[in-house]
């Protein structure tokens, strides 16, 4: 099984604290050939998040994202797949309030299989697409 990271679960990952032990015993019970995915949506949130923040906080914001790439086998891009995927799913969910980096990361879910892991209970209404929430008490 294959799993893409949301945002959210990638910067808990990144920190200490209860809801990191939660989705750390998720991963450890996964299957040995589980794979742990990022989106290139979710590393320009973090990336941007660790520039807009505290200047004394960035360098350990950067490391913090180092060591997330640890857990992943890769962060997967925007193909012309998921282009057409993203632009299906917006037609159809024009009244939904998902955010449209949300609805890339659907896209890219969608397009290569994948399980989306998320604290975000909006992504329970985009059309074929598996959600957990390994962040959940």
């Amino acid at each position: 099984m294959r799993y893409l990271l949301d945002t959210n679960i990638c910067s808990w990952l990144m920190r200490k604290g209860p809801r990191r032990e939660q989705v750390d015993a998720h991963i450890a019970a996964l299957p040995p050939d589980a794979r742990l995915y990022a989106s290139i949506i979710a590393e320009g949130e973090i990336r941007y998040g660790a520039e807009i923040g505290p200047p004394m906080d960035r360098s350990g914001r950067l490391e913090a994202y180092g060591l997330l790439l640890g857990y992943l086998a890769d962060v997967l891009p925007i193909t012309m797949g998921v282009v057409l995927r993203h632009e299906a799913l917006v037609r159809r969910m024009r009244a939904s309030k998902i955010t449209d980096n949300d609805v890339w990361m659907a896209a890219i879910a969608l397009e290569h299989d994948m399980v989306m892991v998320t604290d975000d209970s909006h992504f329970d209404r985009v059309p074929g697409l598996l959600v957990e929430n390994w962040s959940a008490e």
